[in-house]
């Protein structure tokens, strides 16, 4: 199963974003729930180490990010399909 870790972003900012991704001719519109930011990408997983890797992150403590975003820039070659 293609993967990866990620961290939800606040309501206020995710709907910022889906207002501006909708104006804009690029890629297309994600649902709401599909906007996070991603820390690692993991490539194709077995299911049985994702469930060992989602119960140590549940298991963790993490103290509260804060970040500041300063733009937005087309990924994707030619033909962009993400805004990072």
């Amino acid at each position: 199963m293609r993967s990866f870790v990620a961290l939800p972003l606040p309501v206020d900012l995710a709907d910022q974003l889906e207002r501006f991704a909708a104006r804009l001719r690029l890629g297309r519109p994600q649902p709401i729930q599909n906007l996070h930011v991603t820390l690692a990408f993991l490539g194709d997983q077995p299911q049985d180490a994702l469930q060992d890797l989602h119960e140590a992150l549940d298991a963790a403590c993490f103290r509260q990010v804060q970040a500041e975003f300063a733009g937005l820039e087309p990924l994707g070659g030619k033909t962009p399909t993400v805004l990072g």
